[in-house]
Parts: C-alpha cells; structure tokens; sequence
C-alpha cells in the first residue's frame, strides 16, 4: 500500500520577531524560489512572503501508514 502525507502546519518566523502560523486545512501545496515562498491550495497561490523578511520556515509534513 502506497504511504500518504498528511499536512501539517506551516510556521514561518519572520526577521522581526513574529510569526506566522498557517494550519493544515488552508494549504495543499507550497513553492520556494529566491525571492518568494507562496503557500498554495488547490493550485492557487493563497499566501505569498518576500523570502528578504523570512528568517526561518518549518513545513510539517507527517507520514501516515
């Protein structure tokens, strides 16, 4: 049987001290180039941060048997 993610949360901790937590049922999808990181649902860019005011980002993505 073939394994499947299940979505966590994504947070995102900016330069200034705050953070950002987007919760596993607003995103399906997420893409990182240099200078942005877009949060994306259903193929449709949602959230989008300037990677310059990002100084960490953590995607929890869990396996499910």
């Amino acid at each position: 049987m073939a394994k499947k993610l299940k979505f966590g949360k994504i947070r995102i901790y900016f330069r200034d001290g705050k953070t950002d937590v987007i919760p596993k049922k607003l995103w399906d999808d997420y893409e990182y180039n240099q200078t942005f990181f877009v949060v994306k649902r259903c193929g449709a860019w949602v959230y989008c941060y300037n990677m310059s005011d990002i100084s960490c980002i953590i995607v929890n993505n869990k396996k499910v048997g």
